[in-house]
């Protein structure tokens, strides 16, 4: 969940309310609808090409094989949430695509329990779900698995990030019988995790002065499941004061592949934003050299809270979401490659 900085005293009540009495293991798949299951059924499964330059198709087929499980007959949409085989396996698919590219892949694993004894900074309100909450077991239990791949050594670190898991439950649906399923999160955010395995394949070519990382995280649409944040917070708490000084700049990327988008920039160094400016306005993407500035939770956050300079690159202009935002309408037709092209050019001019 990216939470707009106005509704923050609302979104804690939202804590409060929420079911408390979630499966450790939902199984997502038999929780889909039947409309979810059909879109996957219409989309080819993705052939992945090798051109010299970014191709956003290539990135929109990391979105596919993150949303769409093509080993069922017929293919069928495929959440990620915290807790399912699902998530395990994304977690696996993206490793291994990062040392396949040539980067030097890891995971960081933790636990809820081990998120839940650290300081969580501006989202510390957010975080309501103590010993005494029926959610709590849950969420302690939940098993985290961040991927960091690196580029290059030395510094400057430049962190690029997504977080790649889906939301337990589509709480802004329209339809309340759909509260209880799963969000698929195309958008939200396999988009950004797309595009940055895209990226990783063409940057290999071109190694970097000081460090490429791309950092993607697990649990960050935990506001309403007791762990707002979670791999983001986890990754960032534990960088030491030194790491911390060699970090250029954190960018996020969060819901950039719908081709209606509507992009703004949540930072808090001046010169993050002009760098993204400069750098689409070279490449002539005005969707992000005309982004704004916004205000929003996201997982640079846990960054900038710790006084590292961050940034986001959102689906968030004029204070506003997707409509289908934490719906179980956020599948892979909403994207367009075309628009993880264009952001993808951005990357590019910016890094390599």
């Amino acid at each position: 969940m990216k939470v707009r900085t106005r509704l923050a005293l609302a979104l804690v009540g939202l804590l409060l309310l929420s079911a408390c009495a979630s499966p450790r293991n939902p199984q997502t798949s038999a929780m889909l609808t039947a409309v979810q299951r059909d879109v996957c059924a219409t989309i080819p499964s993705p052939t992945m090409r090798d051109p010299d330059s970014l191709s956003g198709e290539n990135a929109m087929g990391w979105v596919l094989r993150l949303t769409c499980d093509y080993s069922a007959s017929p293919p069928h949409l495929m959440a990620r949430v915290p807790g399912t085989p699902e998530r395990e396996r994304a977690a696996r698919l993206l490793h291994d695509g990062l040392r396949a590219a040539g980067w030097d892949a890891s995971y960081q694993n933790f636990t809820g329990a081990d998120y839940d004894a650290l300081g969580k900074g501006s989202v510390a309100n957010f975080a309501q779900c103590h010993h005494t909450d029926p959610r709590y077991e849950r969420m302690a239990a939940l098993p985290f698995s961040n991927v960091v791949a690196d580029l290059g050594s030395g510094t400057p670190v430049q962190i690029l990030m997504a977080h790649y898991e889906s939301k337990l439950n589509a709480s802004q649906d329209p339809d309340p019988d759909n509260h209880s399923r799963p969000v698929i999160g195309a958008n939200d955010g396999a988009s950004g995790v797309g595009l940055l395995l895209e990226f990783a394949r063409v940057a290999a070519a071109h190694p970097p002065t000081g460090t490429l990382r791309i950092l993607l995280v697990d649990g960050e649409d935990g506001f309403e499941d007791c762990h707002p944040l979670a791999g983001s917070i986890y990754y960032a708490r534990g960088l030491s004061t030194a790491q911390r000084s060699d970090i250029g700049g954190v960018h996020l990327l969060d819901m950039v592949g719908d081709r209606n988008a509507h992009f703004c920039f949540a930072y808090n160094e001046m010169d993050l934003f002009t760098r993204w400016k400069e750098a689409a306005r070279n490449v002539s993407v005005p969707a992000v050299s005309g982004a704004a500035q916004c205000g929003v939770y996201d997982d640079h956050t846990a960054f900038t809270d710790l006084g590292m300079p961050g940034i986001d690159l959102i689906d968030f202009a004029g204070n506003e979401f997707p409509s289908y935002w934490h719906t179980t309408g956020d599948t892979p037709d909403r994207l367009a490659a075309s628009r993880l092209e264009e952001v993808g050019r951005v990357l590019v001019e910016l890094f390599l």
